[in-house]
């Protein structure tokens, strides 16, 4: 169904477009258009005033049209209606009454831009929402794999090679705890450790008192027999 667009009458309606998407300019709305439920329709686009500079997107079913200096687009949109032979297949998006009056006495259809605007909004709300199922890419025919084989030159017993296993990966052996005790005397500190003591200091670490009991102290023998009287220095000098 061919829709013939006011742009701008369809740019200035407010209170439709979604604060995101408010401020779009023609491309824009020609975007939205082309991910829309009229994405497969031909559109035209007529615009007011000149054209902006600048190159343009070419797009494959929507025309970009400027009426021109001197000229309006509601001349432009009665012109196209008043010289298509099949008016009753077109479509007029536009809230211009008199552009409605000329087009409904050849036949077309009329559409307000809010119902058009608002038709945009919900396709673009409902693509964002959906989530693109990945599909299964189809397998080639004989045809096609004989067109492929001739290609690159080879034959069909390539296709019965087969696949080379890839290689396993080779896990670490788990390391072994060590069999090591802890040294006697630091038994009590690593416990300590654990239990969260503090341990800033290295000598906290040592069990001085277990040390020392597992210690063989040596003390000499008493002595035996009286000892002999001291002798003074006077008698030494005798």
């Amino acid at each position: 169904m061919p829709l013939l667009l006011d742009a701008f009458n369809i740019l200035h309606v407010t209170g439709v477009l979604p604060p995101e998407m408010a401020g779009i300019d023609v491309e824009g709305l020609a975007d939205l258009i082309e991910r829309s439920r009229y994405a497969r329709d031909e559109v035209w686009l007529v615009c007011d005033g000149r054209r902006p500079p600048g190159p343009s997107r070419r797009r494959e079913r929507i025309a970009l049209s400027y009426s021109g200096a001197g000229h309006s687009a509601d001349d432009w949109i009665k012109g196209l209606v008043e010289r298509t032979s099949s008016p009753r297949t077109m479509t007029v998006v536009t809230n211009d009454r008199a552009i409605e009056r000329a087009v409904k006495r050849r036949g077309a259809s009329t559409m307000s831009s809010e119902a058009f605007l608002q038709a945009l909004v919900d396709d673009h709300v409902s693509l964002r929402r959906s989530k693109p199922r990945p599909q299964k890419p189809d397998a080639l025919t004989p045809r096609e794999t004989k067109k492929w084989l001739a290609i690159f030159g080879l034959d069909e017993t390539v296709l019965t090679i087969a696949p080379t296993p890839a290689p396993k990966a080779e896990r670490p052996s788990p390391k072994l705890p060590s069999t090591k005790a802890p040294l006697p005397a630091l038994a009590d500190a690593s416990a300590r450790a654990a239990a969260g003591n503090d341990l800033d200091d290295p000598l906290d670490q040592i069990d001085f008192a277990r040390l020392l009991a597992e210690i063989s102290i040596v003390t000499p023998p008493p002595r035996t027999g009286t000892r002999a009287p001291r002798r003074s220095r006077r008698d030494t000098r005798r």
